[in-house]
């Protein structure tokens, strides 16, 4: 079974918002994309048949967490070999009658690696659906002398209907002036920018539209949207990754070498949020009897420090990453976070950029041991100086 279809490609427009990771790469008709489905089918065809089998079903799913497990599995095992550690998928363990994903062999011993997807959760998934379908639709307006910045106001529960509207707002960007516009986009006067709002099924949204520079008008001058709204963080950034960990964390019992969780971070948080996932988040307390005696520390609410200490220690080691696909492997690496109470401590043989706490507390980072392309045997620029022209 083969991971792409073999056919004359002929569309090398953008991926949509709401096209699946897959459906884009199998019909992306570029050098660039080519170069990422070659590599990709590769590695691929490198996985013994049965494994071969079932990981490309995942990767050719709609689903995108089939479609980013998939990948990381894939990763992980072309990583593995490109190391020269010896690579056994799904080995038999003692423990239990489950099978983790690797059991690698390296010059410092063996351990386990399994890995997993840290997804956001169904309400947000759909949320980013529905505005996948505003984007989508809006940027099907024709507008070359224009980019169209948008703002949420409010958003419903349901996905609205824009396309009604299309024809509407497609006459008003025809009446607009991109002189008049320019004069005050120089002025630096954007409030006073051409807008229209949208109200319908709970969502309120305004279009601005903002002229382009002369250079770049015309017909050929690609999507309608320019700027998209802001998107806003999460409470606690924390969350899908520790329910990620807290799910692989005594799947398999005690083992004979050490376990390592290998994290796909579905969306990007920053790296204090990784930490506070491990170590805990940090809590304020302000006696009162003495208000100006606030202390801020870690709470023993981490994946590895818990309310009676140290926990999870059969866990030796976390691996994360984040915004990684199979197109930017020579810019984009994983990260590995060392537990300091691990019954089982892992080595000092991954090539990625990792932490470790040392005895004060602090966290010791230690760089990549090897560069990226190098690693995969891949020129320093691939996939191409081309642009990859993706929007996720």
């Amino acid at each position: 079974m083969t991971l792409f279809d073999d056919f004359n490609r002929t569309d090398p427009s953008r991926k949509g918002h709401l096209e699946d990771l897959f459906t884009f790469l199998n019909r992306a008709a570029t050098p660039y994309w080519e170069r990422v489905r070659v590599l990709l089918a590769e590695w691929v065809d490198r996985l013994p048949d049965r494994d071969r089998t079932e990981v490309v079903a995942r990767m050719r799913s709609r689903d995108r967490r089939q479609f980013l497990g998939a990948f990381w599995e894939t990763y992980l095992f072309a990583s593995f070999e490109q190391l020269g550690f010896g690579v056994t998928i799904h080995p038999q363990i003692s423990a239990s009658s489950r099978h983790p994903d690797f059991r690698i062999e390296t010059n410092q011993g063996p351990a386990y690696v399994e890995a997993t997807v840290a997804s956001v959760s169904n309400d947000v998934s759909a949320r980013d659906r529905r505005r996948g379908q505003i984007y989508d639709t809006i940027n099907r307006l024709n507008c070359p002398d224009f980019r169209l910045s948008l703002d949420l106001l409010a958003e419903g529960s349901e996905a609205p209907s824009i396309r009604r509207h299309l024809p509407a707002i497609q006459a008003w960007l025809d009446d607009l002036d991109v002189h008049n516009a320019s004069k005050l986009s120089d002025a630096r006067r954007s409030d006073e920018l051409p807008t229209r709002e949208l109200d319908n099924r709970g969502w309120v949204i305004r279009i601005t539209a903002v002229p382009r520079g002369a250079e770049s008008r015309g017909e050929s001058a690609g999507r309608a949207i320019g700027f998209y709204p802001e998107e806003a963080g999460s409470s606690d950034g924390r969350g899908p990754i520790l329910a990620a960990l807290r799910e692989k964390a005594g799947r398999y019992g005690e083992l004979d070498a050490p376990y390592v969780i290998a994290v796909m971070q579905e969306t990007i948080i920053p790296d204090d949020d990784v930490f506070h996932a491990l170590f805990g988040n940090l809590q304020t307390t302000v006696p009162l009897d003495n208000p100006e005696a606030e202390r801020t520390a870690l709470g023993h609410d981490g994946f590895w420090r818990g309310p009676a200490g140290a926990q999870n220690s059969g866990i030796a080691a976390v691996l994360v990453a984040q915004d990684l696909y199979g197109w930017n492997i020579t810019t984009c690496a994983p990260e590995l976070w060392y537990n300091p109470w691990a019954r089982t401590p892992l080595g000092d043989f991954f090539p990625w950029r990792s932490h470790r706490i040392d005895a004060a507390g602090a966290i010791q980072t230690r760089g990549p041991t090897i560069q990226l392309p190098e690693l995969f045997a891949l020129p320093e620029h691939w996939p191409g100086p081309e642009e990859g022209r993706f929007e996720v």
